[in-house]
Formats: C-alpha cells, sequence, structure tokens
C-alpha cells in the first residue's frame, strides 16, 4: 500500500479502509499527512501537487459517502 509520495501511503489507508468505525480517522490522517507535506513549498503545476488535489477532492467524496453522518 505504499504510493509514490509519503503522504500516499495515509491516503491510500483511507480509500482500502473497509471498517466503517475506522473511516473517519483514517480520512482525518491522510488529511493530516497531505496538509503536512502542504507545508513544504512546490510547484502548483508539478505532478505531486495535481495528485494531492485530486486526493483532497477523493477524500471528501469519500467522507459524504461513506462516514456516517451524526
Amino acid at each position: 500500500m505504499n504510493g509514490k509520495y509519503i503522504w500516499q501511503a495515509a491516503y491510500l489507508a483511507a480509500v482500502y479502509e473497509t471498517n466503517e468505525e475506522l473511516m473517519l480517522g483514517r480520512i482525518l490522517e491522510a488529511r493530516a499527512a497531505i496538509e503536512q507535506r502542504l507545508l513544504v513549498p512546490m510547484e502548483q503545476n508539478s505532478p505531486e501537487y495535481r495528485e494531492i488535489r485530486a486526493a483532497q477532492k477523493a477524500l471528501e467524496v469519500l467522507k459524504s459517502e461513506r462516514v456516517q453522518r451524526v
């Protein structure tokens, strides 16, 4: 479950999580890993930046579709 970038492991853990009780925590971990990576400047048109933006959008969809609303 390893990707090209350090943050991708947390992202993939969220995507592949099947336990609904753990889903929100995995999503939060992935978001934190992405935010940590964004602390270091990068080109906004770089492949990694585009992947980060896509991952952020995917995490939003994942949260809205899979995390039970309280």
